[in-house]
């Protein structure tokens, strides 16, 4: 059986089809059907799911038939680890409830980061706190309103979500975008080179995902010469770490950022970009 997946274009959930022998859609039983090969899931497209919004598919079709398969490409996140926060509700979106929850993923040396995960209720298995879960999708960002100033929020939006018995820390972001600010870099006390980049990545409905990012040594040296707008492609891992904020009245306040750590940079030519 097929695993119910996200579809952003229809806002549905739903179980993506599968071909019959005659090589027609199992739905509309018309349509030739075009191959998906997204995260291995051996599924199915038909334009015909254009009008069935109650069946989910993984990507638009437009009506030229063509699969807008990138803007899924350019943005992927798996992270594998214990179930930190019961899940809390969020929001609504077209008649579907968002929950978030914390996940604990460890890295090598073992540090913890506290990861911040957006999941659909209705791919939401049954966990409690301490239980393994494994989730595949898009780190996503937004603008939250917090006394009268705005902060951006990072997220790990699931589109596909698994309680695992048997925990096995996984973190592995890929990101495919353009440098949308000046790349910070800078050397630390104690001789670390470390550069700050802000990628800006594109997703449907002609929205982007500004993601903070962090390059050490020699990535950090090659970060420092790319210029806003450049496009790059990155692999790395999402990481957590807390700060303290000074408030005008003195008040200190330990906060938490969430940034993705580069373990590799590379330019993309915009002709080859996704």
């Amino acid at each position: 059986m097929l695993p119910l997946v996200y579809c952003e274009f229809l806002g549905a959930h739903g179980s993506i089809f599968e071909r019959n022998t005659d090589g027609y859609c199992s739905g509309c039983k018309k349509a030739p059907l075009a191959r998906d090969f997204f995260d291995n899931l051996k599924g199915y497209i038909c334009p015909c799911l254009h009008k069935e919004p109650i069946l989910g598919i993984f990507f638009k079709v437009n009506t030229m038939g063509e699969r807008n398969t990138h803007m899924m490409e350019n943005n992927r996140i798996h992270i594998e680890g214990t179930v930190e926060s019961v899940p809390e509700y969020s929001h609504h979106l077209y008649g579907e409830a968002f929950y978030t929850l914390r996940l604990s993923v460890g890295r090598l040396s073992g540090v913890k980061d506290i990861l911040p995960v957006t999941i659909s209720d209705r791919l939401l298995p049954k966990i409690d706190i301490g239980d393994g879960l494994s989730i595949n999708g898009q780190l996503r960002s937004y603008n939250k309103q917090s006394d009268g100033a705005s902060r951006l929020i990072i997220t790990a939006f699931a589109r596909y979500a698994e309680r695992t018995e048997e925990i096995k820390p996984h973190n592995e972001v890929v990101l495919n975008g353009f440098i949308c600010k000046p790349v910070i870099y800078r050397t630390t006390p104690f001789e670390r080179e470390i550069a700050d980049i802000l990628i800006a990545v594109n997703r449907a409905y002609n929205k982007s995902d500004y993601l903070p990012c962090i390059a050490w040594g020699r990535n950090a040296r090659y970060a420092g010469t790319l210029n806003v707008g450049d496009a790059i492609l990155l692999n790395g891992r999402l990481q957590s770490r807390e700060y303290q904020k000074r408030l005008p009245n003195g008040e200190i306040l330990t906060r938490t950022a969430y940034e993705v750590s580069a373990s590799t940079l590379e330019p993309v030519d915009a002709a080859f970009r996704l």
